[in-house]
């Protein structure tokens, strides 16, 4: 289980990468609020720190890990939403 899960983790990180790239190859891509891009990986960094801190301490990420973490992407999406319509 654990090799699938690295597997299919580090096929999306390749897969973003490659994309990304390929973009700003054709054509740079311009980031208007770097402030809000830092947010973005600050708040990811810190729920996969979170995620094996929990992972190391209890052995599995059990049903309220999850909760959270879907609570967490909803909340990351409503205040990017909301930060948008400025």
């Amino acid at each position: 289980k654990s090799m699938a899960f690295g597997n299919a983790l580090g096929s999306i990180i390749v897969n973003l990468s490659l994309i990304l790239g390929m973009v700003a190859v054709i054509r740079p891509i311009e980031i208007a609020e770097p402030g809000r891009v830092f947010f973005g990986l600050l708040l990811t960094a810190s729920l996969v720190l979170l995620i094996m801190l929990i992972r190391l301490i209890t052995g599995y990420i059990g049903r309220i890990t999850g909760f959270f973490l879907l609570f967490a992407a909803a909340a990351f999406i409503f205040i990017e939403a909301l930060l948008s319509l400025r």
